[in-house]
């Protein structure tokens, strides 16, 4: 059963802008959020025309702005502003979280949120057959060579999954 609604993180849209990626999360089975703060801020490295426009841009109430805040005081600066802008927004719209920060996760799934990450979102566009399983092992590859740091367990799980070399 998939989702209804994410809510990604930077660090998420930037690994999948690096490998041409974006625009296939239009494709998925469910709804796709990134707070406004989040994608005027952070993000001003990735092109619009490379899918951060199917992007749907979520704008913080003022209650929601309220509680990051005093999220940020208690977690800084172990927390940025925009992960507990991406945090509260996940929480209070009872979304999954689309995270690769370690320290976002912890604290996410300390709330009782589920949480995953770009490789979760790698496999299932290979099982949805919006991309190639050696699509997806070349993205990983641009990736980790790119500098993100994904977990080597989930990567040889994937691997034997998808049963492409990598």
């Amino acid at each position: 059963m998939y989702p209804n609604l994410c809510v990604i993180d930077a660090n998420v849209v930037i690994d999948l802008d690096q490998v041409g990626f974006l625009g296939y999360l239009q494709q998925l089975p469910f709804r796709v959020v990134i707070p406004d703060s989040v994608a005027s801020n952070e993000l001003q490295s990735v092109h619009a025309e490379t899918g951060l426009a199917e992007i749907e841009v979520a704008v913080l109430s003022w209650p929601e702005l309220e509680r990051a805040m005093a999220l940020y005081m208690e977690t800084a600066p172990s927390l940025s502003l925009y992960d507990v802008h991406t945090l509260v927004l996940a929480d209070s719209w009872n979304a999954v979280l689309l995270t690769g920060d370690r320290l976002l996760r912890k604290r996410a799934e300390e709330m009782g949120l589920r949480v995953h990450g770009v490789l979760w979102l790698l496999d299932l566009m290979v099982t949805l057959e919006i991309i190639r399983c050696l699509d997806a092992v070349q993205a990983v590859k641009q990736m980790l060579a790119g500098g993100s740091r994904l977990p080597e367990a989930e990567i040889r799980k994937l691997k034997w999954k998808w049963g492409c070399a990598m």
